[in-house]
Formats: structure tokens, sequence, C-alpha cells
């Protein structure tokens, strides 16, 4: 896989969940890795087809849920567990919810270990 970020990714564990429009079962839960001002890395139980459009609610320290649309990039399965990790990238970056995250992720990736 060739390397196409750009943006930095920065390490950190936070719950969030995700759905996928017009699907039934609304809150997927998912585990986030790593961030970058651009999009995410988390885990899933089930496995998304890259150019797949979700909703991704991420639950951020200060308690405000956030609402972040995304496309995955890239889906792969774990090796030592049953999950898939799953890059997406963010769609819609004038919302106010991914506002608010970028201003997240400005504050804590001076503090975090950059990936």
């Amino acid at each position: 896989m060739s390397e196409k970020r750009v943006h930095e990714r920065s390490a950190i564990e936070l719950a969030a969940s995700y759905g996928i429009p017009n699907e039934p079962d609304i809150n997927r839960e998912a585990k986030i890795r790593n961030i970058s001002a651009g999009g995410f890395s988390f885990l899933s139980q089930e496995k998304l087809k890259p150019g797949k459009e979700i909703e991704l609610a991420i639950d951020l320290e200060q308690g405000q849920p956030l609402s972040i649309p995304v496309r995955v990039v890239w889906c792969s399965k774990n090796e030592e567990s049953s999950d898939y990790s799953i890059g997406v990238q963010i769609i819609e970056s004038q919302a106010s919810d991914t506002e608010k995250f970028i201003e997240f992720y400005t504050k804590i990736s001076a503090s975090r270990t950059i990936l």
C-alpha cells in the first residue's frame, strides 16, 4: 500500500460507533486507534468495502458526541483478532461536528506520539 496521507496520525483510543445509511442496524461498535485532521483508523467486527460512506459517531474525552461523515479507504483483517482495521477519510470538512473534531485533534496532536 502506498503512503498517501496528507495529515500526520496520532495514536489514541476513543469509543465510537457507526451507521450505514439505509441499513437497519444503525449502531455498530468501533474503537478508534489513530486519528488525523483528515481521517481515522478504527477497529470493527464488520468488513467494510472501500468507497462505502458511513456516519461515524465519536465520544470525545469532553463528553461531546460528534457525528462525522466518512468514506472507507481501506479495510484489512487483523491477524491477532477477529476484528477488521478500517481506514476512513472525512468527506465533509465544513460540517460543524467535523470542525469540532479538528479542534480536538489539533489540541491532542501536540501531546501524542505521531505515527
